[in-house]
């Protein structure tokens, strides 16, 4: 009888690590359909480093070096930079305008009305 309830403790075991991994990757789908896996605040402090000359308040208009670019292109996301990460903090530093024309000029334009913290992409021309 001892053996039996080993078996089925066993099975139980087996049970609840294939319930919790389920859950896990279902978290993970979820999160990935609405566009936000893998957007943090590294991102907002990778754009202020690779894009700083062109991203910055107060520096004069600039456009975004091959690096900025790549950056934005290759290893990051802004539309979810804009919706996940920005807040007032960032935007002491980080021009949201500047970031909408970053992206523009590297070729993956934010969509019109996309916020940005508190600002809103307008539709470019």
């Amino acid at each position: 009888e001892r053996e039996r309830e080993g078996e089925i403790l066993g099975e139980m075991r087996a049970l609840v690590v294939v319930l919790v991994v389920a859950g896990i990757w279902l978290s993970v789908e979820r999160q990935r359909a609405l566009g936000y896996v893998d957007c943090e605040d590294d991102d907002i402090y990778g754009l202020q480093g690779h894009c700083r000359e062109a991203v910055w308040v107060g520096a004069p208009a600039a456009e975004p070096s091959g690096d900025c670019c790549y950056f934005v292109q290759q290893r990051t996301s802004l539309a979810c930079v804009c919706k996940y990460v920005v807040s007032q903090r960032h935007e002491k530093y980080v021009s949201m305008s500047k970031v909408a024309h970053v992206a523009n000029s590297c070729g993956v334009p934010l969509k019109a009305g996309t916020k940005c913290g508190s600002y809103k992409v307008p539709a470019y021309s």
